[in-house]
């Protein structure tokens, strides 16, 4: 039997490049996408889901039923703007609040079934809160905290929550940053590794490009007292 896979956020880059592969592997789509008229045509159910608009959004995926529940909406912007305008309000809602709210909600359905995958795309950035990516980074955290604590709760149910850190990827975001060849992945190398860990496997934490597991695991080493007169 065809894998029902649910894509929130499937207008971003790696969303959609999720959705290209799970296709590429016999998957069944429904693609969430704040406009979806935005969305290049695949083979795929496409639905209108604003991750903002909590209320409204559960009651649009209250029919929805799936085996993998994928969030890859995620919003990124200037750190003073985020630190200092309402602007740091959609940081937080995207990246924490509806991630919450949503895969809250197929946690509860997929315990009641027993069976089931949540993948969260958190960040490299959730591993140490620093000044370049105040607000964006402790969303992240947040994020990535509450996946671990789902992933203890819903272990018992038969339930797998894995979570994904990308580091830094090729999109129309990034472009003009001045990026390290070893430490950028592309949307697709991140597509293959979500699809690939989400289908099969047990893992429960993949960096995409594992050398970021030893740069990160160093950088929480450094004494706080030393670390807040860095600039990163």
């Amino acid at each position: 039997m065809k894998k029902q896979v649910l894509i929130i956020g499937a207008n971003s880059e790696i969303g959609y490049s999720c959705a290209e592969e799970y296709l590429k592997q016999g998957c069944e789509l429904i693609l969430a996408a704040h406009k979806p008229e935005e969305l290049a045509p695949l083979e795929a159910k496409v639905i209108q889901v604003d991750v903002t608009n909590q209320a409204e959004a559960l009651e649009t995926l209250a029919e929805i039923d799936c085996d993998i529940v994928l969030y890859a909406a995620g919003k990124m912007v200037e750190n003073d703007q985020a630190l200092f305008s309402e602007a740091g309000q959609l940081v937080r809602d995207v990246n924490y609040n509806g991630a919450v709210a949503i895969l809250g909600h197929f946690a509860e359905k997929f315990a009641k079934k027993e069976a089931g995958v949540i993948v969260g795309i958190s960040s490299v950035a959730a591993d140490r809160g620093k000044s370049s990516n105040v607000v964006y980074g402790s969303a992240k955290a947040g994020f990535d905290s509450f996946l671990a604590g789902l992933r203890q709760y819903l272990h018992s149910f038969g339930v797998r929550v894995l979570t994904v850190r990308p580091g830094y990827v090729s999109t129309k975001m990034t472009a003009g940053l001045d990026l390290p060849k070893k430490l950028t992945a592309t949307k697709e190398q991140v597509a293959r590794k979500i699809v690939k860990h989400s289908l099969s496997g047990s893992r429960n934490i993949v960096y995409v490009l594992p050398i970021w597991r030893p740069i990160m695991w160093t950088l929480k080493q450094i004494p706080e007292r030393i670390f807040k007169r860095k600039k990163l």
